[in-house]
């Protein structure tokens, strides 16, 4: 299973988030790094990780 990019809320405001398929215990997503900051809107944590995804080469996938 590939890496993708995707955002989430969390305590600290709208982050973008690098989730990787770890295969342990039947296999799962879980996060591997956030991005640069925390935003008050999800739509400008959504412009960050769709910028983070293209320059890594990376799918952006939008879970909301």
């Amino acid at each position: 299973m590939k890496s993708y990019i995707t955002v989430y809320k969390s305590i600290g405001g709208w982050k973008a988030v690098l989730l990787w398929w770890n295969p342990e215990l039947g296999g799962f997503y879980e996060p591997m790094q956030t991005g640069l900051c925390g935003y008050e809107t999800r739509e400008e944590a959504v412009s960050e990780a769709k910028w983070w995804a293209e320059a890594e080469d990376v799918e952006y996938r939008d879970e909301g």
